[in-house]
């Protein structure tokens, strides 16, 4: 099994996984178009990055707070002004492996559209949802998965401005700590 390296968006995945989640969406880096048609799922499973079984180490954005405390982003309730003794925010991949938190073992790994993950998926992603107020089954259930869906939606668009989360392809990856 190989180990990979992996950058969290504090509120994609960081914060979902604090809250227990167990489902990763991670965009693929290869964004089929519309002439890939219904090939595009078997064509990005030959160029899968991950394998069941693979181990996955999460970096995330940190600072130093003391010569020897570090600090999460995604811990931090409200940024508040940097004191002298704090350091600034780092980015993921300056993260040394002794500050990393996060070792996820993958149990099953998919590619997806983005707009094919159902409600199921959002909260095994740890998502929170406003529920409707219809009283109906089928109008409730079509209530959550709006509420979820704008969630997602909105926490796309702040980690991954250059990629319409309409036509994204993610791999959807079930994890185990």
């Amino acid at each position: 099994m190989t180990t990979h390296c992996v950058n969290l968006k504090p509120e994609m995945h960081v914060k979902p996984l604090l809250n227990g989640a167990m489902v990763l969406v991670l965009p693929s880096k290869v964004q089929p178009d519309k002439r890939w048609g219904k090939a595009a799922s078997a064509l990005l499973q030959c160029a899968c990055p991950y394998k069941p079984g693979d181990t996955l180490i999460g970096r995330e954005t940190w600072r130093w707070t003391n010569v020897t405390v570090w600090e999460y982003k995604a811990d931090v309730a409200r940024p508040s002004r940097r004191s002298r003794l704090q350091s600034q925010w780092l980015s993921a991949p300056t993260m040394p492996m002794h500050v990393v938190r996060w070792r996820l073992k993958v149990k099953s790994i998919r590619p997806m559209p983005f707009t094919a993950l159902t409600t199921r998926d959002f909260r095994k992603m740890g998502l929170e949802s406003s529920e409707g107020t219809e009283s109906s089954r089928s109008s409730r259930a079509f209530h959550l998965r709006c509420g979820y869906q704008m969630d997602l939606e909105y926490r796309w668009q702040q980690d991954y401005p250059k990629l319409p989360f309409d036509t994204a392809w993610v791999w959807r990856i079930e994890v185990e700590r």
